[in-house]
């Protein structure tokens, strides 16, 4: 173990899988669950640091997402200095996959390994840490739905407004690249 971290492992063979030590038994890899298990959800928050500190920081979300893939729970984490790896991150999204939180899609070729949340993940985390006692089902009106992005719309003159779509972690460094990419387009120097 490094930092005092757990490590993080599957055994599948048997219907078993664990994570930092911790046991989630009787379930089929194939099988769907009806609903949380809010017991396992506790055990996990408890025992597992990766687990409790992505919980604390989507239990602190205003939005939630239909949609949450291993790179951006590691840049959750690693913005809160809680050291984590992809495999720490996929595993974290098999587990709750298995508790019943949503599907756990793995990656393939360009698609990150991702969890398409059953349920709300603003209240997974509160239900985790214990600050509620049950999970709310997920908000189909949610905006970033399957794609991540958020409209957006802008009035560049009176008589026309220009609509795009960002991502909904749209950071200043994707601004600069979008603001640099604008400058370079050719213009007409006629000003009729």
């Amino acid at each position: 173990m490094r930092d005092g971290m757990k490590i993080c492992f599957y055994k599948w063979a048997h219907g078993i899988i664990v994570l930092g030590g911790m046991e989630f038994k009787g379930m089929e890899v194939t099988d769907v669950l009806d609903d949380v298990n809010l017991e396992d959800l506790k055990k996990l928050y408890k025992e597992d640091k990766i687990a409790q500190g992505f919980f604390d920081i989507i239990a602190q979300r205003k939005r939630g997402r239909k949609v949450t893939d291993v790179n951006q729970v590691i840049k959750m984490l690693k913005k809160e200095d809680v050291k984590v790896n992809r495999q720490d991150a996929s595993s974290l999204l098999r587990t709750l996959e298995k508790i019943g939180c949503g599907k756990y899609i793995p990656g393939r070729h360009s698609y990150r390994s991702r969890i398409e949340w059953d349920v709300s993940m603003i209240s997974v985390g509160r239900a985790a840490s214990g600050e509620s006692e049950e999970v709310e089902e997920f908000d189909e009106d949610i905006n970033d739905v399957e794609s991540g992005l958020l409209a957006h719309s802008f009035h560049l003159r009176s008589d026309l407004t220009v609509e795009f779509e960002l991502p909904v972690d749209f950071t200043k460094s994707d601004a600069d690249r979008l603001a640099s990419f604008i400058r370079t387009l050719p213009f007409d120097l006629d000003d009729d």
